[in-house]
């Protein structure tokens, strides 16, 4: 026969027990909701860069119409943020160098000195930057050369220009997943 006292010490038990079970799949759902978190807010900041590119494209367009296409140099040093109908929610503005830390994370930041638009991740625990360890990620309009439009197939023609257009490029090499 059990007494009152081995009774109350098999619910102590069962309540310990289930509440380790319960803080692993707290803990387990805790662990996937960051992933996921990441995981978006990647996909927000390359998605934003890919609304850059096509904000460069109708502005070549522009240029185009306009037969401005010869004097480059009115994309070039330009700020892509520009090119959105709206810069997001949160960028931070243009600095000279570096934002400071300050601003926190999760921004993007235009940097005058270096003329690239960066993106400092909020997130970043699946984030590998490249050889200079900057945990950024960094885009700027490049040139595109001749050399470089051959290479990807297209006909550079009988008399290339110096340049052939603009891109929207990565100014480092990163991972981020």
């Amino acid at each position: 026969m059990t007494t009152l006292r081995d009774q109350a010490g098999r619910s102590r038990v069962r309540t310990i027990v289930a509440m380790a079970i319960i803080a692993s799949l707290v803990a387990v759902l805790l662990e996937r909701l960051l992933y996921y978190a990441e995981y978006a807010e990647k996909t927000v900041a390359e998605l934003t860069i890919t609304n850059m590119r096509t904000g460069l494209n109708l502005r070549k367009a522009e240029m185009m119409m306009a037969s401005a296409l010869g004097a480059p140099g009115g994309v070039l040093g330009d700020n892509p943020m520009v090119w959105l109908p709206a810069p997001t929610s949160n960028y931070t503005g243009e600095f000279a160098g570096q934002a400071p830390h300050e601003a926190g994370d999760g921004i993007w930041y235009f940097d005058r000195g270096a003329r690239e638009l960066a993106y400092r991740p909020n997130l970043a625990r699946h984030f590998v930057p490249g050889p200079d360890g900057h945990t950024e990620v960094r885009v700027k309009v490049e040139r595109r050369r001749p050399a470089l439009i051959a290479a990807a197939g297209a006909s550079p023609g009988p008399n290339p220009a110096p340049w052939e257009g603009v891109a929207l490029v990565l100014a480092r090499p990163y991972r981020w997943f």
